[in-house]
């Protein structure tokens, strides 16, 4: 079994049951669903890393100091995992980060390419183009100008999501 194997939306499921209903957490409740704890802890530090989750420390248990993870004092005891809270996008803002990447993947561009180009931060291009991110106008014109367009005709292209020549 791998990270991969493992949906993510199935334990950020079991992190938000666990923060509505209480229980068991995501992290023993894939233990108990027979995924070894290396493994477990693993998909959740991954999907932590991409913005799915987030931890806070339980208040049934001590804190025990910010250094605590180099220690190994941090496990699964003594920390909770609970979805991040993403703003509702709405349908123009949720098709210009569809449109976002797929314009930067066709012009074969990386996040790297397209942060130097537009200026705007590599977190920010990632979280809007998984949707973790509100869009602002001033975000939305760099990265239109950097993409070869202005930002009328990329928002148009995005609504109508008809084919729109770039500006050389």
């Amino acid at each position: 079994m791998k990270r991969a194997d493992i949906p993510d939306d199935h334990v950020v499921a079991l992190a938000r049951r666990w923060q509505l209903d209480g229980g068991a957490g995501a992290w023993s409740t894939l233990v108990d669903e027979g995924v070894p704890a290396k493994l477990a802890t693993a998909k959740i530090e991954h999907l932590t890393t991409c913005g799915l989750l987030d931890y806070g420390v339980s208040v049934k248990l001590p804190w025990p100091g910010p250094k605590a993870a180099h220690r190994g004092l941090l496990t699964a005891a003594n920390l909770y995992w609970r979805p991040t809270s993403h703003p509702e996008l709405g349908p123009v803002e949720s098709a210009f980060c569809d449109r976002l990447a797929k314009e930067r993947r066709k012009q074969g561009l990386t996040v790297r390419e397209l942060r130097d180009r537009s200026g705007v931060g590599l977190n920010t291009i990632s979280k809007l183009e998984r949707k973790l991110s509100r869009p602002s106008l001033r975000h939305c014109a760099l990265l239109a100008e950097a993409l070869g367009y202005t930002l009328p005709d990329f928002l148009v292209a995005t609504v109508d999501d008809s084919p729109s020549s770039p500006r050389r």
